[in-house]
């Protein structure tokens, strides 16, 4: 799961050299760009507001959340 970059939090793992963050929960989802659906993520370790909306490709390891 891609996730928020911030240069002072280390991802969670790297997988063949992506870097990787743990989702804590899906808060949201919405229709976005091109009619496909996005997830409002809230990431493990990260603050609420540091929530983002990740585009389903982004979610390949989590599908049980989806």
């Amino acid at each position: 799961h891609h996730g928020p970059p911030r240069a002072n939090q280390e991802p969670a793992f790297v997988i063949d050299g992506v870097e990787e963050y743990e989702v804590q929960s899906i808060l949201k989802h919405r229709i976005g760009r091109r009619n496909s659906v996005e997830y409002l993520v809230s990431w493990k370790g990260f603050d609420l507001a540091d929530a983002t909306w990740e585009p389903a490709r982004n979610l390949t390891n989590c599908a049980e959340l989806l």
